[in-house]
């Protein structure tokens, strides 16, 4: 190959936001080198972690070695995973998604200053912009809208 990595960043999009797969980068038929993810992992509690081969996390021994985990996040880990499956929260991240992306698309017919509205499952993008005939991004309008 070209001697690159994938990385695919899954701490804001992954344990099962798309709601039709786990992970993100599952959608885009993409094999990564190496996976991060984090936030959604403790439901709150401190915890990450970095997936990847053993052939790289091999090559990374020698420069740095502090794989561990306790045995709290641990739990809280498992405790995440049991609860997403539990509960079929896949399954509810598909359906709510499908709502709020279909309210959230009558919203635009009524506002000029929405561009366009896309997703998949809970992780959607709202494009806040100048008016509808430029789609030119309006971040002064989309930073008073996230702090109303």
């Amino acid at each position: 190959m070209h001697g690159g990595l994938v990385v695919a960043d899954e701490i804001q999009t992954g344990m099962g936001r798309p709601g039709t797969h786990f992970w993100a980068f599952q959608t885009m038929g993409v094999i990564p080198d190496i996976i991060t993810a984090g936030k959604p992992m403790g439901s709150g509690y401190p915890i990450a972690a970095v997936i990847t081969s053993r052939r790289i996390a091999n090559s990374l021994s020698a420069v740095y070695n502090n794989y561990h985990c306790s045995p709290v996040a641990a739990a809280m880990g498992l405790s995440v995973l049991d609860i997403i499956h539990s509960e079929r929260l896949m399954n509810n991240a598909v359906v709510l998604g499908e709502q709020f992306m279909s309210l959230l698309k009558e919203l635009r017919t009524r506002h000029i200053y929405i561009g366009d509205v896309r997703g998949l499952g809970l992780i959607i993008g709202v494009d806040i912009v100048c008016g509808r005939d430029s789609k030119k991004p309006s971040p002064e309008l989309a930073e008073k809208i996230s702090y109303r």
